[in-house]
């Protein structure tokens, strides 16, 4: 018993302090992770959910993107996942870095363990397993998609427990007592099987799921070796794998009872997804493992750039083992098919026998994985999959279907080196080695072997991102635009933000003296780009910061198909973010407005298109769009306290000559200064958008600070466009911007790296209508509301219900003296108090979303769906308290049928019958046993022997 477990404590030790080592740059250091993905998508979420939690909040809501959108339900959050619950306590990074550390650990002691009891591999054979896999380039290549990792994590444990709570190995042997035994050890493993199962549905990526168990299907199929033999032997044998099925599909539906708290919910998001009809072909195909990059896929990256070679999502398409480890996987599946081939007339009756037909079913399956990672380059294969086989249509990335082969291929590696370690020759000429390692027999070439895998390993892992990590100051520190977007909105407010990251930052050069001895270029390098990332808020950057972006970034049901309509107010069909990025997709800034519907206060922009001329800035983000015959002119009076002796201007006209606009600047006392604009006037200068532009300067301006400049306006004479204007101080060469647009009220509040205007036309969250005009379907509701005549402010557009006419409802009339407030506002609760002078509805521009109540004085109303995807109540005339609160069904009926699944659990695993059985019925056990012992043989089925202890037996 002691050596038994010594042979499991220490190899798990050793899988310990080796993952320690491997990982040691974001574990035991305060360097952190960085990526596209991680740093942008996981690290705001885990960021959300730890501030929600710490604060006694359990957050099921995010109000932060997409207009507001489920938390919970987002399975790729983990907020379920109990292993994510151990490192709360630390900053998002770290939890990530502890994570990813814990997961590795996990999949390598659970390889282990399945190499030692399901293969009946040697100790040092197994130990080879779980280091190969865990180390795999799989396995850190995905560290930076933390919840995919978590679910590879416990694939070897599925393996193992599926092979453990076989039926087929005790269900014809109730006569003996250990077969009871086995019965009841048997649902133990049920069990645990399917609460690994709910893990995994927990952790978050329901494709690395899918792949889990379709990969198990087929090492079920295959486990019992290939059928050779008439069709009785196929009976047989197919029976005996139906059987072991049994116990897989009772351990499933245990998983789906544990995990329905986030089950329910995440499928009732799935019905409000983009992907709740499944994807089309080729965006499940995206993403495929090209074979003519298989080299860089399946063999170690040494002194490789993997990004250069495979593209900025090379993570997807890494699955090394080692140039040692892939040869022995050769020499390991050569050995299965020689001998798997030398015993097809024979049934697996013996232990070694049912063990190969094991290891068949491992190769099977590892082969399975890698062809279907080619996705599109499978030909017919895969498309026959997406259309017939449930669940392909729903995933993209066909390259994630390398865990299997990588798991495979750690398996075959150990049977490889298993058998050469019991060759001859090794045994004769190459055994040596200290005695005291051999609890897990490191002794001579084992050892050695071992050694040279985990240095390659090791060496390989130096490519991957966990190895070049950068400081935590990337996620830690406060850029400016934050600091400004913090301080001028309220908790009600949204932005848009449209900036890139092409701009290099104004503290570029601090950022080098600071790093650039502490870390290495590619880890600086990170940084700045980090530095930029949070300057713009990309992606879910802004639940970091708890402010209120109009889009965010998700690759999974996120966003919602109503995001997707919302779009199309801005962008063409065939340019769409599916994934929820419009800031990408957006050129320009969309039509103000649309702006104000959304509640857009403020818009980020960056300076990549706008100029310097003559050592003047000009800033030529809104432009005035001027003609005589509809906008003749615009005016400011947002003037900066600003010494001019001259003004600038930026413009540009069709017309080649000729009088085409007047430049005025009115002063507090009354003056009026006029310059004439004449077409083709002024310094040419070549803009890509409009062709060419002009610049003009006026100078001769008076300078007193007594009498400043209050208005500038520019009057059209012809077709002009305003692109920018600048005060100018001549005699030091300093300007400063003045907005001068038509499109839109908008003010400067911030000018650093990047811009950030006010835009103050923006609608409340919650502001009163009196017209709704329903119209027939969703395409009508956009056109109506792309409409420039139709006023977002007064009225509202509704699809119509079942049986209702087309038609334009009032209800009450508008009026100055209604008043709406938000007095309260949490992620899941909304107070609000109305004073309206005639009914009209509430309209909230939040996301409408099933779960989410209201209740109007006390009484609970319908919320119904207005403008695409916002929320409307309607009110009667005079004060009104109105409460939303979100409680969504699915999430407390889930809770409830999660608690039932764990009290099951818990009797499976607690309660015995063995103990309760009679001494009458041991006895006849033990005669029957007795019968056993004289010759006689147990009932078998398709060859397999109903208990592994009486097969020795007989």
């Amino acid at each position: 018993m002691k050596r038994t477990r010594s042979q499991v404590i220490i190899p798990s030790l050793l899988l310990g302090l080796l993952t320690l080592i491997f990982f040691r740059k974001i574990i035991l250091s305060n360097l952190i992770l960085v990526g596209v993905d991680v740093f942008l998508y996981f690290y705001p979420y885990k960021t959300y959910a730890t501030q929600s939690l710490l604060a006694g909040r359990f957050p099921l809501w995010n109000p932060h993107l997409f207009m507001g959108v489920p938390f919970l339900a987002n399975s790729q959050v983990g907020l379920l996942y109990p292993l994510n619950w151990l490192f709360l306590w630390a900053d998002a990074p770290k939890q990530v870095a502890y994570s990813i550390g814990l997961h590795v650990w996990i999949a390598g002691v659970g390889a282990t363990l399945f190499a030692r009891r399901s293969l009946k591999l040697s100790a040092a054979a197994a130990l080879a397993a779980g280091a190969v896999f865990a180390f795999s380039g799989f396995l850190g290549a995905q560290v930076e998609h933390i919840n995919q990792l978590q679910v590879s994590a416990w694939l070897p444990w599925v393996f193992l427990l599926f092979d453990s709570s076989q039926l087929s190995a005790f269900s014809f042997q109730l006569s003996a007592v250990s077969s009871w035994r086995s019965v009841v050890s048997g649902r133990r493993s049920v069990a645990l099987l399917g609460l690994v199962i709910a893990l995994m549905l927990l952790a978050g990526h329901t494709q690395s799921v899918y792949i889990s168990l379709f990969g198990l299907g087929v090492y079920g199929l295959f486990r019992r070796g290939i059928p050779w033999g008439g069709p009785k032997t196929i009976f047989r044998h197919l029976t005996a794998i139906l059987l072991d099925f049994i116990p897989l599909a009772l351990a499933i539906v245990l998983a789906l009872l544990l995990s329905a708290a986030q089950l329910w919910p995440t499928a009732e998001l799935a019905g409000q997804s983009i992907r709740s009809g499944g994807l089309d072909y080729y965006k499940t195909v995206a993403f495929s493992l090209n074979p003519l990059k298989l080299f860089y896929t399946l063999f170690p990256p040494y002194g490789i750039d993997l990004e250069a070679k495979l593209g900025q999502a090379f993570s997807e398409y890494v699955a090394y083992i080692g140039l040692i480890p892939l040869a022995l996987a050769a020499w390991g599946a050569w050995q299965v098919l020689r001998r798997s081939w030398a015993a097809r007339s024979r049934s697996a009756q013996t232990t070694q026998e049912a063990t190969l037909a094991k290891e068949l079913g491992l190769l099977i399956t590892g082969a399975t994985g890698l062809f279907l990672s080619f996705g599109i380059f499978t030909g017919p294969v895969y498309l026959a999959l997406y259309w017939f086989a449930p669940g392909f249509d729903l995933f993209r990335v066909p390259a994630r279907w390398l865990l299997l082969y990588t798991f495979s291929a750690a398996m075959l590696a150990a049977i490889g080196f298993e058998k050469i370690r019991h060759s001859s020759f090794v045994i004769r000429h190459l055994s040596f080695g200290p005695r005291y390692l051999s609890f897990v027999t490191l002794r001579g070439p084992s050892s050695l072997v071992i050694a040279l895998i985990l240095l390659e390993l090791f060496i390989a892992a130096g490519a991957l991102r966990y190895n070049k990590p950068t400081a935590p100051e990337a996620y830690a520190s406060l850029r400016p635009a934050i600091a400004q977007l913090q301080a001028a909105q309220l908790p009600t407010d949204r932005f848009l933000s449209l900036s890139g990251i092409v701009y290099d930052p104004g503290d570029l050069q601090e950022i080098h003296n600071i790093f650039d001895e502490q870390l290495s270029p590619r880890a600086v390098y990170d940084y700045i780009i980090t530095v930029k990332e949070k300057e713009v808020l990309f992606f879910n950057l802004p639940l970091v910061y708890g402010l209120n972006a109009v889009d965010g970034y998700d690759g999974g049901l996120l966003p919602l198909k109503k995001f997707i309509d919302l779009q199309r107010l801005f962008l063409p069909e065939d340019d769409l973010s599916l994934d929820g990025r419009l800031r990408e997709k957006l050129h320009r800034v969309p039509e103000n407005r649309l702006l104000s519907l959304l509640g857009v206060r403020h818009v980020v922009t960056d300076k990549v298109f706008d100029v310097w001329l003559d050592n003047i800035f000009y800033d030529l983000q809104f432009p005035a769009w001027l003609n005589p015959n509809t906008t003749p002119e615009a005016w400011t009076r947002d003037i900066p306290n600003f010494p001019a002796t001259a003004i600038g201007l930026v413009y540009h006209t069709p017309k080649t000559a000729g009088l085409v606009a007047e430049m005025v600047a009115r002063y507090a006392s009354g003056l009026e200064k006029r310059f004439e604009i004449e077409a083709g006037a002024g310094q040419p200068w070549e803009n890509a958008e409009f062709g060419l532009d002009y610049n003009l300067i006026f100078d001769g301006l008076p300078l007193d600070p007594a009498d400043p400049i209050v208005a500038l306006g520019v009057i059209a004479k012809n077709e002009v466009t305003v692109r920018g204007i600048s005060l100018i101080h001549q005699p030091n060469t300093t300007s400063r911007s003045v907005l001068l647009t038509t499109e839109g009220d908008y003010k400067a509040i911030h000018d650093g790296d990047v811009k950030i205007y006010e835009n103050q036309d923006a609608l409340p969250r919650a502001f009163i209508a009196h017209q709704t005009e329903v119209v027939s379907d969703t395409q009508a509701a956009i056109a109506r509301l792309k409409d420039p005549n139709f006023d977002v402010a007064a009225a509202v557009v509704r699809q119509a219900k079942e049986g209702e006419g087309l038609e334009a409802i009032l209800l009450g009339q508008a009026s100055p003296k209604d008043n709406v407030a938000i007095t309260s506002y949490q992620a899941e609760r909304i107070e609000l108090s109305a004073d309206l002078n005639s009914p009209g509805w509430l309209i909230l521009t939040d996301a409408w979303y099933p779960g989410w109540q209201v209740e109007v004085n006390g009484a609970t109303t319908e919320i119904q769906e207005v403008n695409l995807m916002f929320r409307a109540v309607e009110l009667p005339a005079g004060n009104s308290s109105i409460i939303f609160s979100y409680a969504p069904k699915s999430f407390y009926a889930g809770i409830i049928i999660s608690v039932i699944g764990l009290g099951i659990l818990l009797m499976l695993l607690i309660f015995s019958p063995y103990k309760e059985l009679s001494q009458k019925r041991l006895l006849a056990v033990g005669r029957r046993r007795s019968a056993v012992k004289r010759g006689r043989k147990p009932c078998q089925i398709a060859g397999v022997y109903g208990s592994e202890i009486l097969t020795k037996e007989v």
